[in-house]
C-alpha cells in the first residue's frame, strides 16, 4: 500500500510528540488509539535514553503490513534517541485507508 505524503507528515508529527512526551497533543489529535498514556510513558521510561524527533528520512526505516481487504495497514517505525540514534524501540501505527487517519497501536521492542 502506498502511504500518502500527508499521512507520512502526520506520522512524523505523532512521533515528534511522543519523543517530547507531549501526550496532550497525542490525545487531542486522537492518536492514542487503543493505548493508554501511562503505558506509553512506562515503556519509554523503562527503555531509557533521551528521545528525539525523527530525522527527515525516518520513513525509510518504516515497515508496512497491509491489512486484509485494503482496509489499511500497520506501520512500524523505530524511535530515535540522542544516545543511540535509531533505537530498537518501535512504534506500531494503524493507518485506516478509508478515513486516512493514524493512531498508535503499540510501543515495544520486538
Amino acid at each position: 500500500m502506498t502511504i500518502p505524503n500527508k499521512t507520512i507528515d502526520e506520522i512524523r508529527e505523532l512521533i515528534a510528540a511522543l519523543s517530547t512526551w507531549d501526550f496532550s497533543t497525542i490525545a487531542q489529535k486522537n492518536w492514542q488509539g487503543r493505548t493508554v498514556t501511562a503505558d506509553l510513558e512506562r515503556v519509554m521510561l523503562e527503555y531509557g535514553g533521551t528521545f528525539t524527533p525523527p530525522p527527515n528520512n525516518f520513513f525509510d526505516y518504516a515497515e508496512c503490513y497491509d491489512l486484509e481487504g485494503g482496509a489499511g495497514c500497520l506501520i512500524e517505525v523505530p524511535l530515535w534517541t540522542i544516545e543511540a540514534g535509531k533505537s530498537d524501540l518501535v512504534i506500531t501505527i494503524d493507518f485506516d485507508n478509508t478515513s486516512k487517519s493514524v493512531c498508535i497501536n503499540d510501543l515495544r521492542v520486538p
